[in-house]
């Protein structure tokens, strides 16, 4: 009986293991974050994207891999903005949002929490879109980190 219990128990130990690296050792971070940029109208931002090569998505979708925008009104950031895909629509948090003074922005990236990479992450997208805004750096506020991320698209 002794045997039995102490198999058991090596086989929960060595599941438990198994499974805690599976999911971490694939694991992302999902963040949700807001910061102030320096302010600018709107039709500054999409001129700026424009040139960019980024361009408005009408009634149709736009192709994967190319840049596009769309206006709408941005209920988290209470206000009328624009939400731009840098590499155009796709599966994920693949977007983010501007508004005439915020950024919201969604975003998974491989591996454990990094408030510093997620920033670096986000000043490349917005440099791949023709730096059509400057973030404030010192007003990022984080709504949401969640770790493990193992959602799949």
């Amino acid at each position: 009986m002794k045997k039995i219990v102490l198999i058991v128990a090596a086989i929960a130990i060595v599941t438990a293991i198994f499974l805690y690296l599976r999911v971490y050792k694939n694991a992302r971070t999902y963040y949700e974050a807001t910061a102030e940029i320096n302010p600018a109208s709107l039709s500054q931002i999409k001129t700026k994207l424009e040139n960019a090569g980024c361009s408005l998505v009408k009634k149709e979708p736009a192709k994967v891999g190319t840049c596009s925008y769309r206006e709408e009104f941005v209920a988290k950031l209470n206000g009328n903005g624009l939400v731009i895909y840098p590499k155009g629509m796709g599966f994920g948090p693949v977007y983010f949002y501007l508004t005439e003074n915020k950024i919201l922005n969604y975003k998974d990236i491989p591996g454990s929490p990094n408030k510093e990479r997620y920033k670096e992450e986000v000043e490349k997208e917005i440099e791949g879109v023709g730096n059509a805004v400057q973030i404030k750096e010192e007003t990022w506020e984080f709504n949401k980190i969640k770790y493990p991320w193992t959602t799949v698209y």
